[in-house]
């Protein structure tokens, strides 16, 4: 949806798959003519990939981390949707609020991001 706007969006995942059907889906996109600005997509974990991202280079952070084990996206140890209730509750505290709390990647001030969920300890 970024791309179809007009703005550049840089996605980070654990999943190849999951990446192979972004790129999948982009494509398909573009030959609709429905791309304003190519996405990117960064294979990793976020807890270590964003660390390494230009300063100021963002505007905006938006996640959707997983929900538990409500969709298992894949047996990577880092998956947080592959842990088991405690494991992932903790990392998730850990990982996701630090990431979201003003970014030190986005030149934005602090509250310029969203998530789709947090779950309840």
């Amino acid at each position: 949806m970024a791309g179809n706007g007009g703005y550049h969006y840089t996605g980070i995942d654990l999943s190849p798959v999951q990446l192979d059907a972004n790129e999948e889906q982009a494509a398909a996109w573009r030959e609709s003519d429905l791309l304003a600005a190519q996405p990117e997509w960064l294979l990793g974990d976020a807890a270590d990939v964003l660390p390494v991202l230009e300063e100021d280079a963002y505007d905006y952070v938006f996640t959707c981390p997983p929900y538990h084990n409500l969709e298992k996206y894949s047996d990577h140890p880092a998956d947080l949707s592959a842990m088991r209730w405690k494991e992932f509750a903790e990392a998730y505290r850990e990982i996701v609020p630090p990431l979201c709390a003003a970014s030190p990647r986005t030149g934005s001030p602090p509250g310029s991001w969203a998530k789709s969920a947090t779950p309840s300890a």
